[in-house]
Order: structure tokens, then sequence, then C-alpha cells
């Protein structure tokens, strides 16, 4: 999506919004979150805590841009949820390779 220019950025996430009031209206919804670009990676190297070079081939290139918290009974419930985003929708998502991945929460903590 950083190769979108901002018009073609516009673009994509007004054709979003319709798939996003239905995530959104989902009965296990409970917060979205958006977060920008260019996050800043650590790891674990030799026992080192080191910043990992995100342009590195060896390194993740995944980018997340979003973080859905639903709840769910249980996976199957959690993927019929995860299906109404925008990025398995919409044709462009497959063009940018959007896609989104479902994770169990095992710890929850609000202060």
């Amino acid at each position: 999506m950083n190769a979108l220019s901002k018009d073609e950025l516009d673009k994509q996430m007004k054709s979003c919004e319709p798939y996003v009031k239905e995530l959104h209206g989902s009965a296990g919804f409970r917060m979205d979150i958006g977060v920008k670009s260019g996050a800043i990676t650590f790891g674990n190297r030799k026992g080192r805590i080191e910043r990992l070079d995100r342009n590195s081939k060896s390194e993740m290139r995944k980018e997340i841009r979003n973080v859905f918290i639903v709840e769910a009974e249980n996976m199957e419930e959690a993927m019929e949820t995860a299906k109404k985003h925008p990025a398995l929708r919409l044709a462009e998502g497959e063009d940018l390779v959007l896609s989104v991945e479902i994770h169990e929460i095992h710890t929850y903590k609000v202060r």
C-alpha cells in the first residue's frame, strides 16, 4: 500500500468503508486499531537484542496495518468475522497482496 499515491490510497480506503462498517457491526467485534507504517523491529540475535533491518532479505517483510480484536467462541467463528475484512473482499486486496491473520489471545489486560 505504500506504493500507492495519496489519491489511490484515498480511493482504496473509500471502497473499504462498507466492509469496515459491516465488520464493526459484527456481534463479536470489540476493537479496531489502525497503525502507521514504518514500524521499528527488534529481535534477539545470538543473545543480543538488536534492531532489525526490515529491508534485509532475511528479515520478515510483512507489515501490520490494522489490529482487530473480536470475541469468538472458537476459531471458526473468528474466521467468519475475519472474512468480512475488506482486504479479503476487494479485488484490490489480492493485487496489493493483503492478508488477514487470526491469533488467539491468551492474555489481555487493560489499565
